[in-house]
């Protein structure tokens, strides 16, 4: 993770030097030692001087210091126990770990600015670890289930889970060079939570489900954020940091109504689900000024607004000869086109981060995602309307209006035939 100095100011420039030197450039003078002097972005005059033998991009990249990456192997054991304590009751509880691999981004990609490797601009402002450690989740789970009357099951349950060794970006310098970023395993999450559920799935007429959960985490960052070659010039010790999320609820309620097939062709075989389904909305770290995160204020932690919605489904199920069935299907999701703001389709998301934060800096109590707020994303607006010398400023967002919102109202129509 230290300093490398092909990662600096010169952007693998003297690589590319060697490099159209053991290809046969002369460089003792003329066009070709301003060219090596000066080795540029103008890949085309290295390739008219050297033809099929000019290096491109691609060799200075192959020819930076590399080294086998490491190979990690994990165990993954998983565990599961349900005990009966009387004919209705049953007691149950679940260990397991798992492992994922890191995005392939984080291992093996490398980022540029203002040109190319070995090129006279730009630099290297990313470098990322092969090296990474796959993240890891340990979950606990305990509970109880109890068969009701009328086939209705109550479920109770505690969990827990440790997610450890996610990444985050740690800069690298060296004294008087820019640096260069990359990733290193040093973030983690725990969460807990509380379960409850009331489920009925057999009945003729009616079944369906409720699910309560409301679940709270911890999260932190160990180790330093940024690391230099002279050791003067960075902190000797780094505080863990740790960041509690208040706790966040959610409900789902599933309701069906039914015609059992045995009312007939016409009469029989109709359904209708219905999906509701409420979310406690988190948090969003405005950060305009790049800080650590262990230094940023509170105030900077904006709210999201809760996100809710209803799906349904309409089915009619036709018995066909031998047994087999073919249902026609409706399906519509978001029936009541709740809109549920995608910060990733805000091409300018900070501007509307800031948008409201400044708003909540006069003590309007808004959130992320707010009806009232949405209006800067393809309108004209100022930041306070009392103020009638306050400017008029551009949109956030005026021309990706249509992928503003997840999620809206969809209609599926379909015939499904079981064989």
């Amino acid at each position: 993770l230290f300093y490398s100095p092909v990662l600096s100011e010169t952007n693998s420039r003297p690589l590319l030097q060697s490099l159209v030197i053991a290809a046969g450039l002369d460089t003792s003078g003329g066009s070709n030692r301003r060219l090596y002097e000066g080795v540029s972005t103008f890949w085309y005059e290295i390739e008219d001087i050297l033809g099929d033998d000019a290096p491109l991009p691609g060799d200075v990249v192959a020819a930076w210091p590399s080294s086998d990456n490491e190979v990690h192997w994990r165990f993954t054991p998983r565990m599961g126990i349900s005990h009966p304590v009387s004919l209705h009751t049953k007691f149950f509880f679940n260990y397991g770990r798992f492992y994922s691999m890191q995005k392939p981004i984080h291992l093996y990609g490398y980022r540029i600015s203002g040109g190319s490797p070995g090129g006279n601009s730009g630099h290297i402002n990313a470098m990322y670890n092969p090296n990474l450690r796959p993240s890891s989740t340990t979950m606990y789970e305990v509970g109880i289930e109890r068969v009701l009357p009328f086939a209705a099951v109550l479920k109770v349950s505690g969990y827990a889970k440790y997610n450890e060794d996610q990444v985050t970006r740690i800069v690298i310098g060296s004294p008087g060079v820019r640096g260069y970023d990359t990733f290193r395993n040093a973030n983690w999450e725990d969460v807990r939570g509380l379960e409850i559920q009331f489920a009925r799935t057999s009945g003729r007429f009616v079944n369906g489900m409720l699910t309560y959960e409301l679940a709270n985490s911890r999260t932190g960052e160990v180790g330093f954020t940024t690391v230099n070659e002279n050791p003067a010039l960075f902190a000797t010790t780094a505080k863990p940091f740790v960041r509690a999320q208040p706790a966040r609820g959610s409900f789902r309620a599933f309701v069906r109504l039914g015609a059992p097939l045995d009312w007939g062709a016409l009469r029989g075989g109709w359904s209708l689900g219905t999906v509701y389904s409420w979310g406690k909305g988190g948090e969003y770290a405005y950060n305009p000024d790049l800080l650590p995160q262990r230094e940023l204020p509170e105030e900077n932690y904006i709210p999201w607004t809760d996100t809710w919605r209803v799906d349904m489904k309409f089915t009619k199920q036709v018995p066909m000869p031998g047994g087999r069935f073919a249902s026609l299907y409706l399906d519509v999701t978001n029936v009541l086109n709740r809109k549920s703001l995608n910060s990733s389709g805000v091409s300018d998301f900070a501007s509307y981060a800031e948008y409201v934060f400044n708003l909540r800096g006069k003590d309007h109590d808004v959130a992320l995602g707010d009806e009232s707020t949405l209006r800067v994303l393809t309108e004209p607006y100022k930041f306070d309307e009392g103020d009638p010398d306050e400017l008029w400023k551009k949109p956030v967002s005026p021309q990706t209006d249509w992928i503003h919102y997840l999620n809206p109202r969809f209609y599926r129509l379909g015939v499904r035939v079981d064989l």
